[in-house]
């Protein structure tokens, strides 16, 4: 209310000045009066409104150089891993060689391990057939000869008296 009555004094027409410098100082005034209140209104929003915006700005800021740390902690260990490529790749070819010559020897030794073993199983089962065959042998021949002596002496009257005696010394 005060600002509107210092407002209507001070205009040129209330006052009836006439023209020239005199008439300038009313609104000069009328002006000083406005933009004091207005800077006396506003200065705490503003200044409450800047000093949030610098705090924003300041967090802000503060992940952004956050991030940019982590993100060039990133950069380096990628092109760390990136000059270290061809180390590890040769690492892996070696460690796959090793594997590969590991697996060779073993399968290797399993091989020869089941040669010998069939080797042995062969000769175990050769020799078990070649006496199996001796003894089939042997009893075919004890057959035969039992059977010609039955024979011979079926077929002669002195053989089987001398055969009977025989038997009958022993069973005395």
């Amino acid at each position: 209310m005060v600002f509107l009555i210092l407002s209507i004094i001070s205009t040129s027409a209330w006052a009836g000045a006439s023209s020239g410098f005199s008439s300038l100082i009313a609104p000069a005034v009328n002006l000083f009066l406005l933009i004091a209140f207005l800077i006396y209104k506003t200065k705490k929003p503003l200044s409450e409104y800047f000093s949030n915006q610098a705090q924003t700005i300041a967090q802000t800021l503060d992940r952004a150089n956050l991030k940019a740390k982590e993100a060039q902690v990133l950069l380096e260990n990628q092109e760390r891993k990136l000059s270290n490529i061809s180390n590890e790749i040769k690492e892996i070819n070696s460690k796959t060689e090793q594997d590969l010559k590991v697996f060779e020897n073993t399968y290797q030794a399993e091989i020869n391990g089941k040669i010998s073993k069939l080797k042995s199983d062969a000769i175990f089962k050769m020799d078990s057939h070649k006496k199996q065959i001796a003894n089939e042998l042997n009893t075919k021949i004890i057959n035969q000869i039992i059977s010609r002596t039955k024979n011979k002496i079926a077929g002669s009257d002195e053989i089987r008296k001398k055969a009977t005696a025989s038997v009958m010394k022993g069973l005395n």
